[in-house]
């Protein structure tokens, strides 16, 4: 999966990656791999916003890769994840959390918007 060129305004939430996301009970489990966030910019985001990447276990991790990803609250929480960075002001760490430098080009998303038109 990957997302591109992507501008959220206003966020509380701008990345979840979360396998916890139902109390429902049950034998499989969720595993997340291969996911590239590329050109990911968050702007305006209320006080407190947080973004959240999670892995299920150390035995099924977080694959995940953050291309010219920035946050005005780059604030993150982590757990068994292995995470590929280029460009980006998120520090990812935790519990189980490996994170490695990789290539890559591109941009940050821009956040602009074009005018309303005139009637």
């Amino acid at each position: 999966m990957k997302a591109r060129d992507t501008c959220m305004t206003g966020v509380k939430e701008p990345l979840v990656v979360d396998p916890y996301y139902s109390s429902s009970a049950g034998s499989l489990i969720p595993s997340f791999t291969d996911i590239v966030v590329d050109g990911a910019r968050s702007v305006s985001s209320p006080s407190g916003a947080i973004s959240t990447m999670d892995g299920y276990s150390a035995s099924y991790p977080l694959r995940l890769t953050l291309r010219n990803a920035q946050l005005d609250a780059p604030a993150t929480t982590e757990q068994y994840a292995a995470i590929g960075v280029y460009s980006t002001d998120l520090t990812p760490s935790g519990t189980g959390v490996t994170v490695t430098q990789v290539s890559g080009g591109g941009s940050v998303a821009s956040c602009g918007f074009p005018a309303f038109p005139a009637l």
